[in-house]
């Protein structure tokens, strides 16, 4: 939708993902994230479920790796990501087209 690329995706995922995802490294469960395998990625940004803050903030505690958690429970907090990843990622007007406002 908004064409960022994805540097990880978790392992435990049990959403049908695109298939240009397929071959994007698994980083481990969204419970249990392998922080080294996401810091050797070098993402820009580790993005995930406001519902993982704490466990994803305790693993990534030494790295400088900035993280941002997004609620996700309704189609609302989705619109809202995507707003915030457009914001993020300079494609707002990408986001835009995605957003019911």
């Amino acid at each position: 939708m908004l064409e960022i690329p994805v540097a990880g995706i978790p392992s435990t995922t049990t959403q049908q993902l695109p298939a240009a995802l397929n071959d994007v490294p698994r980083i481990g469960s969204t419970m249990a994230p392998d922080v080294e395998r996401i810091i050797k990625l070098s993402p820009d940004l580790v993005i995930a479920a406001e519902t993982s803050r704490s466990t994803i903030e305790a693993s990534l505690a030494g790295a400088t790796t900035p993280a941002a958690f997004l609620e996700t429970d309704s189609f609302g907090d989705l619109e809202f990501a995507v707003g915030v990843l457009g914001e993020a990622s300079d494609k707002q007007a990408e986001a835009d087209k995605f957003s019911h406002r």
